[in-house]
């Protein structure tokens, strides 16, 4: 009898094992980055992944590399490449015939995978990571943080730092003529909308950018004038990118509302890079025998052929080249009207001015 009491005093008493142990979050992205390394199982990484974002950056001793949110989002970026294309991008040779054991189906049947398809499921979670926390969260942001026609705060930040290459690199036009790292299959459970409501806001900063004014009171003007021609450089560069993007996502006309602010009645053109990447896409055009009057299908010689079998760049660049002409020619009546008002109160004051 008294045995039996001390064992249950015992268990009432046993210390909950989560009390037993130390139990803590990272202390720094330094300290997360050697866990990451250390660890080699799927669901370490994985839980990594998921609380990659929840870390601070300040030195937890002297001496420790210090580390900024720009590098934790290029890492994921990194992490997250080929998420959507897993076989062809995160096989490698030496997987060989490796399965692993992942667990059971509802018939608790077990299963297996390859190496490729647990790295897949890893650059899956840094993806969905990038979506809650950068894709989506800047964009609504900025929604109600700049005026309407300005830039927003992230864009001016992506467009002239480190992580513009990055997000060109990422998001780049594979061979097959599609953006990269955007998959129609199950978009909206990886949250793809508000992956092309960024690429688009960020397109929109592109083609909004304009150079800092130097003004006889701007301090160190020099410096502001090599930031100008170092950021005209990354945005024209940009462009061509930003065209194509604009025309996998079907999205090409708004271009015509992506000018910069204030500058409503001008017509603002594309450069010569743009058009030329309009008309290159224009001409990947196909006539075909069985659908158009060719004698052999065969690639499309104009930019008026390839509108015809319904290119959509080939119909922008026409409705650009129209547009620009109308503008154009109304702008040289309303020059002609301006200089005949002028010149009719000019002969109306000599007509009316005595000896």
């Amino acid at each position: 009898m008294f045995e039996s009491d001390s064992n249950a005093n015992t268990a009432a008493v046993a210390v909950h094992p989560l009390l037993a142990r130390e139990i803590r979050p990272s202390h720094n992205w330094a300290e997360w980055l050697a866990c990451w390394h250390a660890s080699t199982t799927t669901q370490q990484l994985a839980g990594l992944l998921h609380e990659g974002f929840n870390v601070g950056f300040d030195r937890s001793r002297y001496g420790e590399q210090e580390y900024t949110r720009d590098e934790r989002l290029e890492f994921y970026f990194n992490i997250a490449d080929g998420w959507a294309s897993g076989h062809s991008q995160l096989r490698s040779e030496g997987d060989g015939d490796k399965k692993y054991f992942v667990g059971y189906d509802k018939h608790e049947n077990g299963m297996r995978a390859s190496p490729w398809k647990l790295r897949q499921q890893l650059a899956q979670k840094a993806f969905d990571m990038l979506v809650r926390n950068f894709f989506r969260s800047q964009v609504e942001e900025s929604q109600h943080s700049f005026v309407r026609g300005d830039n927003p705060p992230w864009g001016v930040h992506v467009v002239s730092g480190r992580l513009f290459s990055i997000v060109l690199n990422f998001f780049r036009i594979e061979e097959n003529g599609e953006i990269r790292n955007i998959s129609n299959c199950d978009d909206a459970a990886r949250g793809i909308p508000h992956v092309i409501d960024f690429l688009l806001a960020l397109i929109g900063c592109i083609f909004r950018w304009e150079e800092q004014k130097i003004e006889s009171w701007t301090l160190k003007p020099e410096e502001v004038r090599e930031q100008n021609i170092e950021m005209r450089q990354r945005i024209d560069s940009a462009k061509p990118w930003a065209v194509e993007v604009l025309v996998c996502l079907n999205k090409l006309d708004l271009l015509w509302e992506m000018r910069p602010a204030n500058r409503f009645g001008e017509f603002v053109g594309l450069d010569d890079a743009c058009l030329a990447k309009l008309k290159e896409i224009a001409l990947r055009a196909e006539l075909s025998r069985h659908s158009h009057p060719v004698w052999k299908t065969r690639l499309v010689s104009t930019v008026e052929e390839a509108a015809y079998v319904g290119s959509r760049s080939a119909r922008f660049l026409m409705g650009y080249e129209l547009r620009k002409a109308v503008h154009n020619r109304l702008l040289a009546i309303l020059n002609a009207e301006q200089e005949a008002e002028k010149a009719e109160r000019k002969l109306k004051q000599l007509t009316t001015t005595t000896g």
